[in-house]
């Protein structure tokens, strides 16, 4: 919600690739997106996480629930997600992502 893009920068991998509404996006795509002016959150709500560690990678999925428009048009609802970290440079590290909207 505080599109704070040195944050984003810092836990996504050099090489991440996300896929969120039928769009591949990289790195500094996601990130732009993310942090657009065009992106407005009024609120967010994250439920329903579990992540499975195997070693120095770990898949976290959940549930977020958000109220939210992208360039006027209403993105707001409830999205399932699952993101995949990697263990690199001594830091956990999203390389891809994943999220779906269920209603």
């Amino acid at each position: 919600m505080k599109k704070d893009a040195a944050a984003l920068d810092k836990i996504t991998a050099a090489d991440f690739v996300g896929n969120g509404s039928g769009i591949i996006r990289n790195k500094k795509q996601a990130i732009r997106s993310l942090t657009s002016a065009s992106f407005k959150i009024e609120s967010a709500a994250l439920s329903d996480m579990k992540a499975i560690v195997f070693g120095d990678t770990a898949v976290v999925h959940g549930l977020w629930a958000t109220k939210s428009t992208t360039g006027g048009e209403h993105t707001s609802g409830r999205y399932r997600w699952t993101d995949t970290f990697a263990k690199l440079d001594a830091r956990w590290q999203c390389v891809t992502g994943y999220s779906a909207k269920v209603d």
